[in-house]
């Protein structure tokens, strides 16, 4: 949804059959000594009727433009647009009721009756979108107040989940240590996996305490995990890692695109028997930087549109941490036999306030080009 899109708290179509109910109450309101003293008689109850609906046909405009297409406006540039939609509302009006005074046989307003007929109209017409402004005021003191409840049960269980945190990865890797303890000496490879193992899962709880963490930590994570996965797989798993120089101390939200590269292991690489081969490029483009995630193997006859509409949560909630920390989309393509998720987060670099390093022995670099991708790996 683009900006202008987004609609303040309440803002639907529902909203024109209560400003006419509003403009119906207030126009009996005025009439009502005439009422008492002549009657209730069906033409001034139609004519009450008929000029209610004229009203709010000719508030529309304004409802439109107010609360749809600049919901955000300052009071400054607010005050200007409603000077603006009251003419607007009573050009309408106007012309509304020469058009019903035709149609009726009645003869048409002269120039004098336009004249004195306009403070009456102004007057609904402030009336009304008064009406409007203290609705959705309202309505967002009261949505702010439900979302400050639901950030209040979030902390909560935030925090729970975190005491918890404390004590699980600590069971973990103690398990972790006594498998590696049972190993024999004889069996060092056996070791040297169960260390990269604990490495995975000690970065992954340090990391879930750091806001940011540098991208050179990040993409040694990438490359002990994806060294795990390419034991498993052999010789159908190819990986290429291409990183452009001077960006190690970009900094990157945690685990942001770890959910992408299994995708691309597990619905990519995974069903293939020829197997696959998978690039991660980093790449630096003026103030941004750019992060694709791509893969051969299984890519065809997927449905592009419903990737994101599966059980999975992976890509479900990349998609939703970029548009919560930068408002950017995870863009998907297929060229030929190659799926790429590509996105876009601000350049910032700096240093990290604390480094988060792997201790197990270092993952391999990956430089086995395979010939579906460029050097931008692509």
């Amino acid at each position: 949804m683009k900006k202008h899109d987004r609609l303040p708290a309440g803002a639907n179509w529902l909203e024109p059959v209560v400003l006419f109910l509003t403009i119906l109450v207030t126009d009996m309101i005025y009439g009502m000594p005439q009422l008492i003293n002549t009657g209730f008689t069906a033409m001034q109850v139609k004519d009450i009727a008929v000029d209610a609906m004229i009203i709010t046909v000719s508030c529309v405009p304004g409802w439109w433009l107010h609360f749809k297409i600049f919901p955000f406006a300052s009071w400054q540039k607010r005050v200007v647009l409603h000077l603006i939609t009251v003419i607007i509302f009573y050009t309408i009006w106007v012309l509304a009721y020469a058009v019903y005074n035709t149609l009726i046989h009645y003869p048409v307003m002269t120039g004098v009756q336009v004249f004195s007929n306009l403070w009456h109209n102004v007057l609904f017409y402030i009336q009304a979108f008064s009406f409007l402004h203290l609705y959705h005021y309202f309505r967002q003191k009261e949505e702010q107040s439900t979302r400050e409840k639901e950030l209040r049960r979030i902390e909560y269980e935030t925090e729970i989940a975190g005491l918890k945190a404390q004590i699980q990865p600590h069971f973990l890797f103690n398990t972790l240590n006594s498998i590696s303890g049972s190993v024999p000496a004889q069996q060092e490879f056996t070791r040297e996996l169960i260390a990269r193992l604990a490495d995975i899962f000690r970065y992954a709880m340090m990391a879930s305490q750091e806001d940011r963490v540098s991208l050179k930590q990040e993409v040694e994570f990438i490359r002990t995990y994806l060294s795990l996965e390419q034991h498993r797989f052999g010789d159908r798993l190819r990986v290429v890692i291409h990183m452009e120089e001077g960006l190690d101390n970009v900094q990157v939200p945690s685990m942001l695109f770890q959910p992408l590269v299994e995708n691309a292991l597990k619905h990519g690489i995974e069903p293939s028997v020829e197997g696959g081969v998978i690039v991660l490029s980093l790449i630096r483009q003026a103030r941004k930087l750019m992060i694709r995630v791509s893969n051969t193997g299984l890519v065809q006859g997927k449905d592009l549109r419903q990737m994101f509409q599966t059980r999975g949560v992976g890509l479900r909630n990349t998609q939703m941490r970029l548009k919560k920390l930068y408002d950017e989309n995870l863009e998907v393509e297929r060229t030929d036999d190659c799926l790429h998720f590509t996105f876009h987060i601000p350049f910032q670099e700096k240093e990290p306030a604390r480094a988060i390093q792997l201790v197990a022995a270092p993952a391999p670099a990956f430089n086995a080009m395979s010939p579906a991708f460029n050097n931008n790996g692509i």
